[in-house]
């Protein structure tokens, strides 16, 4: 589980230029450090001068946070000084070292798009999905806390066009208190657009064909001529937190 807040749309251009590594090849031949050796921190590498704002750290924050697991790290420059960024989904970790693949790209998306809140405000949320780095963070308290089953993403924010696509989840036999700050999932004024600039491909359960027994999040989602394995979905609380 964690806090999500992005903005959404402000930097989907350089996806593009992102997917050739994030650090250092993300390291130029070296590769990204554990918290157990902190003394060499691999700088970012990426050619998109997408950490010279501030937004473009906050979206940053995030890829490496989706990207590689708990324990990586990556310096990213900030004015005189470095932040330090630090992994924790790991849907993509050989980013750290190689070329995002084919794969890695929809991973790495569907968890950026997860995490955006068209409010600006920060929510809990638990992320799950099939693949192993993100399985293996979901704990038993939280499948118990965070049964309210929102939403579920997907798409490629590296092709061109920068494809996003989210479905309505099923909901919970109790409501959450956060859905009301969370409005990914709901139409906008155009037809078939969310709130947050998504392609609504309609209900989880009528456009996914694979449903966890036990993390409960959902798999090969259609969106556009394509069906996607990787997928993210969302749990919000069903008390206060």
């Amino acid at each position: 589980m964690f806090k999500n807040c992005i903005a959404l749309r402000t930097f989907f251009t350089v996806f593009l230029f992102l997917a050739g590594a994030i650090a250092g090849s993300m390291a130029q031949g070296s590769e990204t450090r554990s918290s157990a050796d902190s003394t060499s921190i691999p700088p970012l590498h990426s050619g998109s001068g997408i950490e010279s704002s501030d937004a473009g750290r906050d979206w940053l924050k995030y890829i490496v946070r989706c990207a590689l697991p708990a324990g990586s790290k990556v310096a990213v420059p900030n004015g005189g000084g470095k932040d330090i960024l630090e992994g924790m989904f790991g849907v993509a970790p050989e980013w750290a070292h190689a070329r995002l693949s084919d794969t890695g790209e929809r991973w790495v998306s569907a968890c950026l798009l997860a995490f955006v809140n068209a409010l600006g405000e920060h929510v809990l949320v638990s992320v799950r999905g099939d693949q192993a780095n993100l399985k293996s963070t979901v704990t038993a308290e939280e499948r118990i806390e965070f049964s309210f089953q929102e939403a579920a993403f997907y798409g490629n924010l590296f092709s061109e066009g920068g494809a996003q696509y989210v479905c309505r989840g099923k909901g919970g036999d109790v409501p959450s208190p956060s859905r009301a700050k969370r409005l990914c999932s709901d139409p906008s004024e155009r037809p078939g657009v969310s709130r947050c600039g998504m392609i609504i491909t309609g209900n989880c359960r009528d456009v996914c064909s694979v449903d966890d027994d036990a993390d409960h999040f959902v798999t090969h989602c259609r969106g556009g001529d394509r069906v996607y394995d990787e997928v993210v979905t969302v749990f919000l609380p069903v008390h206060k937190p």
